[in-house]
Parts: C-alpha cells; structure tokens; sequence
C-alpha cells in the first residue's frame, strides 16, 4: 500500500474513533457536533508544540465574584440577542457558517421550539490557547448557542463570530459590588476567564470526565492567569462616592476642616452667582446670598491601589446648596473653578483626605452610615477582593 493510501486510511480510522467518543461522551448530546468536527480537524492540521492549540469550553452560569448584575452566561447571552434582533451581528447555523440566519430567524426558532435564548444555561466558546511562563494566552474565535426544549429536545440557536461582538463586549459596563474592580466589561471576563468553565475539547480531544477536565486544569493552566499582559496590567481601582458634611464635633481637625471646606465653596458661589445659574436652577438663582446655604458635598472618586498606597483622583463634585443638589461638575470642570482652600485648590485638597468624609457607595454597592467606617478601613487594610468579607469580620 503506498503511503498516501495508508495515511488516507489512518486518517479515515482517526475521525471514525473520534466520532465514537464523542456519541458516547456522558455529556450533553448538543447539536455542535459539526462545529467540533471542523475544530477537530483544525487540530490534526497543527504543526508543531509552540502552535496555538485549539479548545472549545463551555461557560455556565454562575455567579462572578464582584460582579452584583447576575452571572455571565445571562449578562453575555443578553447582549448577544439584543445584538442579533438589532442585526448588529451576523448569526450563523454553525461554526462553518454556511448558513445566515436573520433576528427574525432567531425569533422563529425561540416560539417554535418554546425556548428562550436568553434563558441558555451554557454558552459554547471556541478559542486557540498558547501557555508561556507567565500567562495562557487564549484567543477566542466565536460562540455556539445551544439549548434544550421544555420537552429534553436539543434547540440550536446558531453561531456568532468573537470579532463581530467584541466592540458591543466592551462597552457594555458591569455593576460591580465592593468586592470588584470599577469599569469592568463583559470583554474583561471573557478574556480574563473570571467564570465558571469546563474544557469540552482539548487539542482536538474530547474530554471525557469531570477528573480530565480538572487535570487539564491543573497541568496546562495551573496558577497562570489568561491574558496578564493585555487585561490585568492596570492598576486595581474602584469608584468611591462619599459626602463631606458640616460637623459640630469640637477639637477635631478634620471635622473642622469638613466645616471650613464647605464654607470656602459657599463663599465661592456667594461671591459667583452665575455658578449658581450654571450649576443650580432657577429658583436657586433667584435666592438671596443671605438665604444661601452649602448643606454637604457629594464626591464621587477613582481610588487606585498601587502596593500599600492609595491614589485618589476626583471625578465628579455635586453640591447640595439649601438641601438642593446642583448639576454634577466633572473632574475637569472642577479643577478650572477658582477655588482656593488652605493654600491649594478644591481638586489637589480633596486628594489629600484632610478632612472627615461618609462613603456612600463602593463601586455600585450602596454602603450604609454606620457601615462606612468598617469598609474605609476594610479600603485601607484588606484584600480588595474580599471587601465584604473583610467588614464582615471586624
């Protein structure tokens, strides 16, 4: 036999063992079999050990630490089929798309088998993975939607390109509790890995068991992050709105500076009315200076942890003139006003923390008056993970 014949034949017995496996795998029998036959070929054509190596997982829902919006399969397949009815995104039958299919298509397919794509418990996620010494680097290639019916029936929803959802991933927002960072996006977890997932295919291997899915874990992945480089570089950081208040506390510095600090900025508005149209509304403009009154300021700021150091950096001032709050100054509107406290201005001032403050949020979570005191210690001297944890145990 020459040795065409005998690859040909080879090849031929390969794919029949691997089509084998995989109809008696004790997973879900899903409607990807395609998808994971085009990626199994994908594998055989690899050319050497450094080549990125090809692997579908599988997300589940489940809670993601910080995040309070709910679990990523339902945040992402939400964005995936607003993306789709929009027809902002090409959905495909499969991952060799050789079919497109229409939002309307999707619609059809939700009523007649009477599942929902936003209620998938599982999103299917092709990928290449390449391991150095300091991170997996994982480059994603699209999404597989699959579900059951009410009656045990496998639904296909079809397929979408990474590339096509990528700019819609990374605008959307997550609300992130304390124990997250501020300004994370779908795009983030998704690169970062920061759900729950078990590898379905491997190099072209389909992964038979819970104890493989966890070797593979442990012997590829380890303790290496997914995409250090390009995700996890900056800084971590989380959006702290607090209030500084009038105090009638006596021999207490930053009370008293609290005090002071409010009456420099009704000076200021004193002596600037047309601030006060700016920023305020009508009824305010139309008050005497005399009935003017500064009640508390609300500042909403970026604290970035870098080691044992706190950095703080202004984004937003609202101030509460006669219990009324007036429009939000953004961070460069606040550095241009001309107001001048204990020798500096209002934004390098409120850097340094002279003065006594309430938080009121941590990120997206709501902090209580008489918790506030327990969380800025948990910000100065716990995990920035495990804020929660940290008050918790105090």
């Amino acid at each position: 036999m020459h040795n065409t014949s005998r690859f040909c034949v080879a090849y031929f017995l390969r794919l029949v063992i691997f089509a084998i496996k995989f109809l008696f795998l004790n997973i879900e029998k899903i409607t990807f079999y395609n998808s994971c036959f085009w990626f199994h070929s994908f594998f055989v054509s690899a050319k050497g050990k450094d080549d990125p190596i090809p692997v579908l997982i599988r997300a589940s829902a489940a809670n993601v630490v910080g995040i309070e919006d709910g679990d990523f399969v339902s945040l992402f397949n939400d964005v995936v089929y607003n993306e789709i009815i929009n027809n902002r995104v090409k959905l495909w039958d499969s991952f060799s798309k050789e079919i497109q299919l229409s939002g309307v298509t999707l619609q059809e397919i939700e009523r007649n088998s009477s599942a929902l794509f936003k209620e998938q418990k599982y999103i299917y996620v092709f990928e290449n993975w390449k391991r150095t010494s300091k991170e997996i680097q994982s480059t994603t290639l699209g999404f597989l939607f699959t579900t059951k019916s009410k009656t045990g029936e496998d639904v296909s929803f079809g397929y979408v390109e990474y590339n096509e959802l990528s700019a819609a991933l990374q605008k959307v927002k997550l609300g992130v509790s304390a124990d997250g960072y501020y300004n994370q996006t779908l795009a983030l977890l998704l690169n970062t890995k920061k759900f729950a997932f078990d590898i379905i295919q491997f190099g072209g291997e389909v992964i038979k068991s819970s104890e493989d899915n966890d070797r593979i874990k442990a012997e590829f992945i380890g303790k290496l992050g997914f995409n250090v480089v390009l995700f996890n570089a900056s800084e971590p950081q989380k959006m702290i709105t607090y209030t500084i208040e009038r105090s009638v506390q006596l021999n207490d510095e930053l009370a008293e500076n609290s005090t002071v600090f409010l009456d420099a900025i009704e000076l200021y508005l004193i002596n600037h009315p047309d601030k006060i149209a700016e920023f305020g509304n009508e009824e305010l403009a139309n008050k005497s200076i005399v009935d003017l009154k500064v009640n508390r300021v609300e500042i909403k700021e970026l604290w970035v942890r870098n080691g044992d150091k706190l950095v703080y950096s202004p984004q937003q001032l609202v101030i509460y003139l006669n219990e009324t709050p007036m429009k939000p100054m953004s961070n460069t509107r606040l550095q241009a006003l001309n107001i001048s406290f204990q020798g500096t201005d209002v934004f390098t001032y409120l850097k340094k923390k002279n003065f006594n403050f309430i938080i009121n949020a941590i990120n997206g979570q709501r902090i209580s008056r008489s918790q506030s005191f327990f969380y800025l210690r948990a910000l100065q001297e716990g995990d920035w993970r495990a804020i929660n944890e940290y008050v918790k145990n105090m």
